[in-house]
């Protein structure tokens, strides 16, 4: 190598078209990928941060939901348990109300054979002593001799021709019928007049 060599080596020459050409600035790209990194880790952690806030929300809404559902299973149970005595124990009042009523039964069937007329009295006591007991309870007696047939309230089981009454009314009651409070639990049973 000469010495001519050597010195444009050392020296090189930059031609003026050369000048305004800058060589690729490599540290700005880097730089922009570093930062890209740096901005993606970032994001990456958040991003982990929000999903475990997230996962803890989750888990916590779930708890909630399954001891909600716990509750509601408590609470039907209960429930139906308290349902069950209820109607275990619902004509117990009535029962209580009906004791006198049986004591008084008692009491007629040991009562001496001899007075029949104090037997029909203690009869005819217990019978109001009973149906006053039902009455307060809601059971009302259907009205039916002289009323028109309804056969909602009533049951025929007979006609009879007569001109005593007018045609479609109830001439006889063969067998009481019931209310209990609006409700009909036992039509009459009744004999209805039909006019010839």
């Amino acid at each position: 190598m000469d010495e001519k060599q050597f010195e444009k080596m050392e020296n090189p020459e930059v031609s003026p078209a050369e000048e305004n050409v800058s060589a690729p600035d490599c540290s700005e790209e880097t730089a922009e990928v570093l930062l890209g990194e740096e901005d993606a880790a970032k994001e990456i952690a958040k991003l982990k941060q929000e999903l475990a806030r997230e996962k803890a929300q989750s888990n916590e809404h779930y708890t909630r939901l399954i001891r909600a559902q716990a509750d509601f299973d408590n609470f039907r149970k209960r429930n139906q348990k308290e349902k069950d005595e209820f109607w275990k124990y619902a004509s117990e009042p009535l029962l209580s109300q009906l004791l006198p009523v049986l004591d008084n039964f008692g009491r007629a069937l040991d009562a001496t054979p001899g007075d029949g007329e104090k037997f029909l009295e203690g009869i005819q006591m217990i019978y109001r002593q009973l149906y006053e007991v039902l009455e307060n309870e809601g059971l009302e007696v259907i009205d039916a001799k002289g009323e028109e047939f309804d056969p909602n309230k009533h049951e025929a089981v007979m006609q009879e021709e007569t001109d005593e009454y007018p045609d479609n009314t109830v001439i006889e009651e063969m067998q009481r019928g019931y209310m209990f409070k609006d409700k009909i639990i036992r039509p009459a049973m009744v004999k209805v007049a039909r006019s010839s």
